[in-house]
């Protein structure tokens, strides 16, 4: 995942290769990110935790046959 931060704390980039996310800090260490493709809907939660990002996330897939939560651990790039 490669994020940027704009000057009001917006966020925005590209997770699993070709999900377009954006969205917002909720805290100093957390941040609320939505993004979408052809076949899903996607809802991001991410913590940060020393130098881990740990995301928890829930997609739904568009056609409605259905919904899974997962979670995926990130390292900060220095």
């Amino acid at each position: 995942m490669a994020l940027s931060e704009d000057q009001d704390g917006n966020l925005s980039g590209v997770w699993t290769g070709n999900v377009q996310v954006s969205g917002r800090r909720t805290g100093d260490t957390t941040a609320e990110l939505h993004g979408r493709t052809d076949t899903r809907a996607y809802h991001l939660y991410l913590t940060a935790e020393g130098d881990r990002l740990i995301g928890r996330y829930h997609a739904r897939r568009l056609d409605s046959s259905g919904e899974y939560d997962g979670e995926c651990r990130f390292h900060r790039a220095r």
